[in-house]
């Protein structure tokens, strides 16, 4: 009786891995770089998967020595027709380190396997009559973002890497301009800078233009060039947040411009990763030239432009009744892109949007209507920047990864 029993509970314990893991794909991984790639964020296409109508991944196991580890993973629906189109995991290299996963995989099912949730993502609607604001914001366990209007990055730093949107825009919110011991504060004032980051045009004799609208925190009444802008998040969890910001009708003295901006963050991570698309634009395709700024601050102290990065350290800053001894931020292009630093003044000209600037830039080269890139900001609150030489360290490692993602070496049945 009791072998019986023994082996019925055998049974019933293989039976729901037999019906449900079919299959499997051994993919092949291997990280480029000469050094450790922790979390390295890792992305199977759908179609690469080869897989039949009616399956699904079911598990992703990572091979470590004799043994098998099950990893978190998630399927994301990029091009929103219903039907996901990505597999991401995250896996830990060391140098130049290949590593084999198993995708397991199973018959097709409503709901995925739920993991918990390593990041976090939600789009605030806030009255400020006669409009409501729109603002997204996005989150992994060591940085929170969001923006104002179409590309206006602020940040919510953290005093523990943890979650925080829950308790700064849950069912009970709680101000991001109040310091928490627990959760951190906005520690940032904006204005109507560039702040963390800004996309803009250089036209034709040098002009900058940023897509400035009515309906966002920074613009206190009805201005005359009015963008138009629609945010959607794409994937929100457990370990990646994708948000795509659409942006029509920006009017400039050459013609009206349209893109689309995406953002993106994984666990573990600070940086967020931005791709960056014209759809339309006036004259030639070959004039256009895209830049991304920062804020200046008098606080700065340290301000360097390198091919991998635009970056700068402000000391002592007060924001919303708090010191904050190092703030730091960065735009992080890598080395695939041969970019040119330009300062931005002060602004005399936009009547509607005072203190528009000092703010610190880089120029991208004419006629790239695509971009990826990235953008960070720290505090020294819970470590993320320390002194100029860890920030530097840091700035490179990411300059780094962005360079060189984890490659697929092969995907086999």
């Amino acid at each position: 009786m009791t072998k019986k029993i023994l082996l019925s509970l055998i049974i019933l314990f293989l039976l729901p891995c037999y019906l449900f893991a079919q299959g499997k794909r051994t993919v092949s991984l291997e990280n480029p770089l000469n050094r450790n790639f922790p979390h390295a964020p890792t992305v199977i296409k759908r179609a690469e998967l080869n897989l039949m109508p009616d399956e699904t991944v079911a598990a992703v196991k990572i091979e470590r020595g004799r043994s098998s580890w099950s990893v978190p993973f998630q399927l994301d629906d990029i091009d929103d027709d219903g039907n996901w189109d990505e597999l991401f995991f995250q896996v830990s290299f060391k140098p130049l380190q290949k590593i084999e996963a198993e995708v397991l995989l199973g018959p097709r099912t409503e709901n995925n396997p739920v993991f918990p949730m390593r990041v976090d993502a939600v789009i605030d609607e806030s009255p400020r009559k006669p409009w409501i604001v729109h603002k997204p914001l996005w989150e992994s366990e060591l940085m929170t973002y969001l923006t104002y209007g179409p590309t206006q990055i602020d940040m919510i730093g953290k005093t523990f890497h943890r979650l925080s949107l829950d308790y700064f825009y849950g069912k009970v919110k709680h101000s991001q301009h109040i310091f928490s011991p627990e959760y951190g504060q906005d520690f940032f004032a904006t204005e109507n800078t560039m702040a963390l980051h800004s996309v803009f045009i250089r036209e034709a004799g040098g002009k900058i233009e940023r897509p400035w609208t009515t309906n966002g925190y920074s613009i206190t009444k009805k201005i005359k060039r009015d963008a138009d802008y629609s945010f959607k998040i794409i994937a929100n969890g457990p370990l990646r947040i994708i948000i795509k910001n659409v942006v029509t009708n920006w009017q400039t003295d050459e013609g009206t411009y349209s893109f689309e901006i995406t953002y993106s963050i994984a666990s573990e991570k600070r940086y967020t990763k931005v791709d960056l698309k014209m759809l339309k634009y006036p004259g030639k395709a070959g004039s256009v030239q895209f830049g991304a700024g920062m804020k200046q601050f008098y606080q700065d102290f340290y301000h360097r432009k390198t091919p991998e990065y635009l970056t700068a350290i402000a000391k002592d800053v007060y924001e919303a009744g708090t010191l904050n001894h190092l703030i730091a931020r960065a735009i992080i292009t890598g080395k695939k892109y041969r970019t040119r630093e330009i300062y931005i003044k002060n602004d005399p000209d936009l009547n509607d949007i005072p203190l528009n600037g000092p703010n610190y830039g880089i120029l991208f080269p004419k006629g790239k209507l695509e971009l990826k890139y990235a953008f960070a900001g720290a505090w020294e609150k819970d470590g993320g920047v320390s002194s100029v030489e860890q920030w530097k360290k840091y700035l490179e490692q990411t300059a780094a990864e962005i360079d060189n993602p984890v490659e697929i070496i092969s995907i086999k049945k």
